[in-house]
């Protein structure tokens, strides 16, 4: 390898290790910070809403539609818990992965700094860390093609339950038209 080359390497090599050498730095490249995704509707209500609002509506059609767009809501909410689960449980098991990977890596960066030179031991487990960064590479766009998929079928639902809702909205005020025409006549 010529001098010019040698000494980028070990430019490079050194402002590597000196970003490892501070806690801060490490430890703000791989913070994870977990998604709370709280579901916007709660099965006890759905339960309720089927054990005694059916009984309530004269219209029972209407009730029915009622509790159909409910149960669409509980599929929402499982799907969300789904992606939450996804996205934490993947993307904590890559960022770990990936921290151990970089550790690794400083590792022989800073023996290699120290001997001036890779040794053959060296050689082999930075081809293994090549390797494992490529792999943790490819976990990555599955984990996110995977969570992108889910959210577009949840997506779907949630357009299909919208317009379920706009409907009902509808059924309701003509169901409350005819309430307050009975009631006034």
């Amino acid at each position: 390898m010529p001098a010019e080359e040698k000494a980028a390497c070990h430019a490079l090599y050194a402002k590597f290790e000196q970003a490892h050498n501070t806690a801060d730095t490490h430890a703000s490249s791989f913070n994870f910070k977990p998604a709370v995704l709280t579901p916007f509707y709660r099965y006890e209500v759905w339960q309720l809403y089927l054990a005694n609002g059916v009984r309530l509506f004269r219209n029972k059609d209407l009730a029915v539609k009622i509790g159909e767009i409910y149960n669409n809501a509980r599929l929402v909410e499982k799907q969300v818990a789904e992606i939450e689960t996804i996205y934490n449980d993947s993307f904590m098991k890559q960022v770990g992965r990936s921290s151990a990977t970089d550790q690794e890596l400083a590792e022989i960066i800073h023996d290699e700094e120290q001997e001036h030179g890779l040794s053959p031991q060296n050689q082999t487990i930075l081809i293994h860390i090549s390797e494992a960064i490529k792999e943790e590479h490819a976990a990555t766009i599955e984990a996110q093609s995977i969570l992108t998929l889910k959210v577009e079928r949840m997506k779907s639902t949630v357009g299909l339950m919208h317009k379920e809702i706009e409907a009902v909205q509808a059924a309701i005020d003509d169901e409350l038209k005819v309430v307050d025409h009975e009631s006034g006549s």
